[in-house]
């Protein structure tokens, strides 16, 4: 397997941190967003069994994350993500004429995967959603109206990492994990639960295909979202699977994991 590493300079300028695994012979592209907090360095495993499949990936840090510059832990808006994310598959195509791409979003990221399909409808050959954050839920509801101007810089800490998988070994790395978010800033959330609000707005404008993938037991981001993102969107070809038992990372979950990139790669294989 093939790797190489970067820095690209997004829409606007910012340095996105990016990582590209390749396949000898690829028959199609993968962009991997990761979820809020985290970093693109969590989806190796998951790179490595696209790869496999004969994917080429594309996985960059959100700005603000990782690698990737901005101020970490701050959103003062949830557009850019979208455009990040416009500017990651464009790239991707520029550098692999003639193969279909697919967008896979974890968490937030399939926030910014979902919300770049509503705002770039038809770009890409079809979406894959991991626990997505799809819709605003009664907790992040009370940041909507918040002065970000006034409060943003308020500093929150990140203590999710019990909840993320029922895999200890997962949860340990998580909580020492250098390039995670430990802490963040409440901009954070008054940014994402806005861009949330946005997306219940303007969900019917993602008419790509998707399917999604879901724990029963995500304490995060709870099922109804899913069920309900399902319901109202107007694309043709959709499809949710819901795993009984699992946590919020499905894609770590030892118990399904492998099962889950099976159905990724024959979903994938049926669309190209």
């Amino acid at each position: 397997m093939k790797t190489t590493q970067r820095y690209v300079k997004s829409f606007d300028g910012m340095e996105l941190y990016l990582k590209c695994d390749f396949p000898e012979k690829p028959k199609g592209v993968v962009i991997i967003v990761h979820g809020g907090f985290e970093h693109q360095g969590r989806y190796q495993w998951v790179a490595e069994q696209l790869v496999s499949f004969g994917y080429t990936t594309y996985r960059y840090d959100n700005r603000g994350h990782g690698r990737s510059s901005g101020t970490r832990g701050y959103v003062s808006n949830y557009e850019p993500y979208l455009d990040d994310c416009n500017f990651i598959v464009e790239l991707a195509k520029s550098e692999n004429k003639g193969l279909p791409v697919f967008t896979l979003g974890h968490s937030m990221g399939g926030f910014i995967t979902g919300g770049y399909g509503a705002k770039f409808p038809g770009k890409v050959q079809g979406q894959i959603y991991s626990g997505p954050a799809l819709k605003p839920a009664a907790i992040t509801l009370q940041f909507v109206e918040m002065d970000i101007d006034a409060r943003g810089f308020e500093e929150c800490l990140n203590e999710i990492s019990e909840m993320i998988c029922s895999v200890k070994s997962i949860v340990d790395d998580y909580t020492s994990d250098p390039w995670n978010l430990h802490a963040y800033s409440l901009a954070y959330f008054i940014g994402l639960s806005q861009g949330l609000v946005w997306l219940d707005e303007n969900m019917e404008k993602n008419t790509n295909p998707f399917i999604i993938f879901h724990g029963e037991k995500d304490i995060l981001v709870p099922t109804e979202t899913s069920e309900e993102f399902l319901r109202r969107s107007p694309a043709s070809d959709k499809d949710l699977v819901i795993y009984k038992e699992m946590l919020h990372e499905i894609l770590n979950e030892d118990a399904v994991k492998e099962e889950i990139m099976e159905q990724m790669r024959q979903w994938m294989d049926k669309r190209i």
